[in-house]
């Protein structure tokens, strides 16, 4: 037999199933850890979602369909009880720390120079379909069913939210394989895809204090921009802290990624006991973001003065740009001008001529640009640069010293983050998912009812974010792909389907409340079993059919460093070197310039 044949590999499996279940009886007793206990109930649905996980890899599909159905069907099957002694509460905090791993990757996945270039393909494409597809489902619910505005427009949100933990795993896959990585497809996708769940978020929010008329509703249309806010800067802040606290080489991936969970488990839990739970995932997201921007300059004080520097550079641009017209008016003028000929059009022409200092194109990655000014300044001071374009071989940074002979701690976090991701994070996440849905509460008519709002909320959406793509440069296949990627319900449905029912029955608010909450609980079951399992496949298999792929002897490893980690990094070269040998480009002079 091979090393590692598909019989060894289910046989150690099997193995390390038994072994965690002993360890599990050792923790918690004959109680919690025997059948009919909240934690076998967990066992029992991860295991089984890491075991059908790995059967549907192996005939092409993503691991989380058979997370899905695993957890489904414990969950459903009758005898089995998983779904009763599932304690709601701790399925509730586990699929919290799990979402926080996805989340996590995909901030340290964002380039920040990319980011900003594609800030308004991005911004057009979380908002424009969202809002779109919410109040398509809104109108339909309403209509049909005879709903309140404010009940319809809560369904519409609860469809209209992306799922992260399935599209940014998809989008992984396909950026590791270099598909649309030149266009940064990927990039945009997923920095999308954390706007659009926590505008999705706060507009159910709105609408849930509407519907029930809890509080004031003009406060609880304040609240909602307070928690974005309040999610931001809380995780800009941390991530800078993580940017200070591990060196951008030679940190160790454990470390930083340990921590980057730490910030993000309390960021999404902590919103909750705050009654801020639309700020959670934006904090987990920007603190991943803010820690990569960190490394990629070598610390947060380096990333401070980068960022004091571009700004700086860019109010001189616009000043010298404005004493240029101004000049040139006066010039223009006569007498004015010429009386005092020693400093007026001696002084324009001077002003006007003046090259800006070479900056990088928004195209430009961090790395990149920390490279290039680590370079110039060594040649300024007579100096040699090094193989890795740093100054010298220890410079402190951020509060700590770079070691420019370790890995990229970004890169190193994301490879870690990407492995526990694989082995707990995913198959608990969507078996856990899986096991939300009871068939049981399901009803017919509602479900007929919700399966015509969610196509034409599904086709209304992929509409408007093809529309919103026109004029950006991207082909006709690319944008559809981009519409495509925006089809898959899971987390955001499974994390807030039940609140309107829960809701209903704690204030008792009344039969017909109670009826409304379970039909939207119905409809967000639907999402999830339909739009994941067929969104995932259909991200994985028009990838490839409709991105281009980054040619592979370009010499350049710009998916790994967008991505923020990945296998490629094993042999613990730096992350810049691969793109060393790019220069940045000159920002052109101002307009008015003497030629």
């Amino acid at each position: 037999m091979g090393a590692w044949d598909p019989a060894r590999r289910a046989a150690v499996a099997a193995a390390c199933a038994a072994l965690l279940w002993a360890v599990l009886v050792s923790l918690f007793g004959d109680v919690d850890a025997f059948p009919g206990g909240s934690i076998f109930a967990v066992f029992a649905i991860f295991v089984a979602s890491s075991a059908l996980g790995t059967v549907a890899e192996l005939v092409g599909l993503p691991p989380l369909v058979g997370g899905i159905v695993a957890g489904f069907c414990l969950s459903n099957i009758p005898g089995t009880g998983l779904g009763s002694d599932l304690n709601a509460g701790l399925a509730s905090a586990l699929r919290g720390i799990a979402l926080v791993i996805i989340l996590t990757r995909a901030g340290l996945g964002l380039d920040r120079a990319a980011l900003v270039r594609l800030s308004g393909p991005a911004l057009r494409l979380a908002v424009i379909p969202n809002f779109v597809e919410a109040a398509t489902a809104a109108a339909v619910l309403s209509g049909v069913l005879g709903w309140p505005i404010e009940w319809g427009a809560l369904a519409g949100f609860v469809l209209s939210a992306v799922s992260p933990a399935v599209v940014v795993p998809s989008l992984l896959r396909l950026q590791d394989q270099g598909l649309g990585v030149d266009k940064g497809i990927p990039t945009l996708i997923m920095a999308a895809a954390s706007f659009d769940d926590v505008i999705a978020i706060s507009g159910f929010g709105v609408c849930l204090s509407l519907a029930f008329s809890e509080g004031d509703p003009v406060w609880a249309g304040v609240k909602s921009p307070l928690e974005l806010i309040a999610g931001a800067a809380f995780g800009l802040v941390m991530g800078l802290v993580a940017g200070l606290m591990i060196p951008a080489r030679g940190g160790g991936g454990a470390v930083a990624g340990t921590l980057l969970i730490g910030i993000g488990v309390v960021a999404v839990l902590g919103s909750r006991l705050v009654h801020l739970d639309g700020g959670g995932a934006l904090g987990v997201i920007v603190a991943g973001m803010a820690a990569r921007a960190a490394w990629d300059e070598g610390g947060t004080l380096r990333l401070i003065r980068a960022v004091w520097s571009e700004c700086a550079s860019s109010a001189c641009g616009c000043c010298c740009r404005c004493c240029c017209s101004s000049c040139s008016g006066r010039a223009t003028g006569g007498s004015a001008v010429q009386a005092d000929s020693e400093h007026g059009p001696a002084a324009a022409p001077a002003a006007a001529s003046v090259e800006m200092p070479p900056l990088a194109s928004a195209a430009t990655s961090p790395v990149r640009r920390a490279r290039a000014g680590s370079d110039d300044r060594g040649e300024k001071q007579g100096g040699a640069r090094t193989p890795d374009g740093v100054a010298s071989a220890v410079t402190p940074v951020g509060g700590h010293e770079l070691d420019e002979e370790g890995p990229h701690a970004g890169l190193e976090a994301s490879a870690w983050l990407r492995t526990v991701w694989t082995l707990v994070g995913q198959p608990m996440l969507f078996g856990l998912i899986g096991a939300a849905v009871d068939i049981s509460v399901v009803d017919l008519e509602v479900l007929g009812i919700g399966a015509g709002a969610l196509f034409a909320g599904l086709v209304v959406r992929c509409i408007a974010a093809f529309l919103c793509m026109l004029g950006t440069g991207f082909e006709l296949s690319e944008q559809a792909f981009i519409a495509l990627a925006w089809l898959p319900k899971a987390t955001v449905q499974a994390a807030i389907g039940s609140i309107a029912l829960d809701t209903a029955v704690s204030i008792s608010a009344g039969s017909e409340a109670e009826k409304r909450g379970l039909a939207v609980l119905t409809i967000a079951v639907l999402a999830i079993v339909v739009t994941a399992p067929v969104g995932a496949v259909l991200i994985s298999v028009f990838g490839h059919r409709w991105l281009a792929q980054k040619p592979v002897d370009d010499g350049t490893n710009d998916a790994a460093v967008s991505r923020g980690g990945g296998d490629d990094t094993s042999n613990g070269a730096a992350p810049e070197e691969a793109i060393a040998d790019e220069e940045p480009t000159p920002l052109p002079p101002p307009s008015g310039a003497a030629a």
